[in-house]
């Protein structure tokens, strides 16, 4: 039985789903900082970079979910919850588009190597979904398939009425942690110099796409065939990572003498 309101003072409501997912930003930006020093680039530029990618990474996060969700929780106002990211209601697609266009905006602004940029970004992404689902599991999101049982979830509290459902959300946390895992013990063995970022592609799109199976918070008419508007993107990024992985291998600097602490 899971209360979504974390802390509650008066009026002001702190949700499970927001301390999650800023604690995923957190996780990732360390961790990015901590890899960029090890490379020789300069912490700075790459603090400001990702800055103004996560900005951009929830504002396309949002778009997507709002414009996905217009008719059925936005189209009657009020309008302000269509700012509320802190009640749930953020598409990975959307943030993972908007960032990186931002990415490839600021990279040329600042005179960096786009590919040891996508190096050093490619574990935080995972990093950072994997907190975030644990703030979809407390929220009530994202669930999947109604279910009772051991396993099943029971949201008593949940703005749309209680509910139990199989936690799916807990198994695409952990299908990312294995993920940064899986991009690490890969730099480490086979160095994969301008090709970390097409891996984390392929390996987050093979995962979503499987998991996707577990859904099951889409209306009926949110699919496309027999797959879930995730699944579709997950046929485009897939092969966009291979082709990243191609070209950046051809394309990245030699590598830099890394820096131990």
């Amino acid at each position: 039985m899971i209360n979504p309101v974390a802390i509650q003072v008066g009026p002001l409501a702190i949700r499970w789903y927001g301390i999650f997912v800023a604690l995923g930003f957190l996780g990732g930006y360390v961790l990015a900082i901590h890899r960029a020093k090890k490379r020789g680039v300069p912490a700075e530029a790459v603090s400001d970079v990702l800055f103004w990618t996560m900005a951009a990474g929830v504002t396309g996060a949002r778009l997507f979910y709002v414009i996905q969700n217009w008719e059925e929780q936005f189209a009657g106002g009020p309008w302000l919850e269509v700012l509320r990211v802190d009640h749930g209601g953020l598409v990975f697609y959307g943030g993972f588009f908007g960032a990186m266009a931002a990415v490839t905006l600021l990279v040329k602004i600042k005179k960096l190597n786009i590919w040891t940029i996508g190096d050093i970004l490619a574990p935080c992404v995972p990093l950072g979904q994997a907190f975030g689902r644990v703030g979809c599991l407390l929220n009530g999101c994202c669930h999947g398939h109604p279910c009772s049982g051991a396993f099943a979830m029971r949201y008593p509290l949940h703005p749309a009425g209680s509910f139990t459902a199989f936690p799916i959300q807990a198994f695409y946390s952990l299908s990312n942690l294995s993920l940064v895992a899986f991009v690490l013990i890969c730099e480490k063995i086979f160095g994969l110099r301008g090709r970390l970022f097409g891996l984390f592609m392929i390996g987050y799109g093979l995962n979503r796409f499987f998991l996707e199976f577990g859904r099951g918070d889409y209306g009926p008419d949110a699919g496309i065939g027999p797959f879930t508007p995730a699944q579709v993107l997950c046929l485009i990024v897939i092969p966009a990572g291979v082709a990243v992985m191609w070209f950046g291998g051809r394309s990245a600097p030699a590598p830099a003498k890394e820096i131990h602490e």
